[in-house]
């Protein structure tokens, strides 16, 4: 995978989303395994949540 795709799947959740599912059910890891990816996801919701309330201005028809 290109360099600069690796960087931008960064701010995607599903790499998180599939490290998370993985770890806890396919290991049965513990909240200290999965913490991580859970606030990664949530700020990363957040942050999509928050352009989303960005207004959209009116077109000119």
């Amino acid at each position: 995978m290109p360099l600069r795709l690796q960087y931008a799947m960064v701010i995607s959740p599903t790499p998180h989303f599939v490290s998370f599912s993985e770890a806890k059910f396919y290991h049965g890891a513990g909240w200290d395994a999965v913490w991580q990816q859970t606030v990664v996801l949530g700020m990363i919701g957040m942050l999509f949540f928050m352009i989303a309330l960005v207004p959209v201005p009116p077109r000119a028809d």
